[in-house]
């Protein structure tokens, strides 16, 4: 038995509106993310938490009325969101390398 997906359980978008910043938060998620596996993670970093707060007041936004928004803007902000967890993730466990690589010298 399949479970059902979240995106699949939500009512089909037929508005025509775009979610707010749903670009804006897939792209600096994606840039967030990269950047948090380079050098400069600090930077990715407050990328990463402009993305995961445009991410929480446009998702309330699709909560209020999904079907005003199109389900491919919607698709685009999670996406935008789970690249910036991703990237969080990432700065985390460079942190906790870091710790660990310092704690042994």
């Amino acid at each position: 038995m399949q479970t059902p997906n979240l995106i699949d359980s939500m009512p089909v978008g037929a508005g025509n509106k775009r979610l707010v910043n749903d670009t804006s938060v897939y792209y600096k998620g994606l840039i967030g993310m990269i950047l948090c596996i380079l050098p400069g993670a600090l930077i990715g970093l407050v990328l990463i938490k402009v993305s995961l707060d445009q991410a929480q007041d446009a998702l309330t936004t699709y909560q209020q009325a999904p079907q005003e928004y199109q389900r491919s803007s919607y698709e685009l902000l999670l996406q935008g969101r789970r690249f910036a967890r991703i990237g969080l993730t990432i700065f985390i466990l460079e942190i906790i390398a870091l710790v660990i690589f310092m704690g042994m010298n």
